[in-house]
């Protein structure tokens, strides 16, 4: 009985030192995912409201993006022209976003994805894009800092 009780102290002893060396279980990534997801599809919903202000409000100050029909990239000023232009021209009702790949490491954050934008009914308008959008946490807050978009070829 002695040494039972004694294999158990060793145990939870090893137990306690390996959790104070490895930590406790981290279940944030998942969430963190979950997260950055929950910010692409703001984005879009933002875009489509044409609430241009708060859009801007998630594109880090330093950002730069590469638009699949600009001819070079472009800073957070030349976005505001760029997306109120699409607007004009396109006039998405809904789009969807289908994920593809998400990559976070410490305060950086790569998402791919597929989007495709819907007239009222649902159905596609328009070309589908392939997104790449590069977060960017600082001071609590995500912003995109970088990002490109290229058409679908169907």
């Amino acid at each position: 009985m002695k040494i039972h009780i004694q294999l158990i102290g060793i145990f939870i002893i090893a137990a306690i030192g390996i959790y104070c060396i490895h930590g406790a279980p981290n279940p944030k990534p998942l969430d963190l995912e979950n997260q950055i997801w929950q910010l692409e599809e703001s984005y879009w919903e933002l875009w489509i409201k044409g609430d241009i202000e708060t859009y801007l409000s998630l594109l880090h100050e330093d950002f730069i993006g590469w638009p699949s029909s600009n001819e070079k990239p472009s800073d957070k000023n030349a976005s505001r022209e760029f997306v109120l232009n699409y607007l004009d021209q396109t006039k998405p009702f809904a789009f969807e976003i289908k994920p593809a790949a998400i990559k976070i490491i410490n305060s950086a954050a790569i998402v791919h994805y597929i989007l495709i934008w819907k007239d009222k009914e649902g159905n596609q308008i328009g070309e589908s894009y392939r997104i790449t959008h590069t977060w960017l946490e600082q001071e609590g807050k995500w912003k995109v800092i970088g990002g490109m978009s290229s058409k679908m070829e169907l």
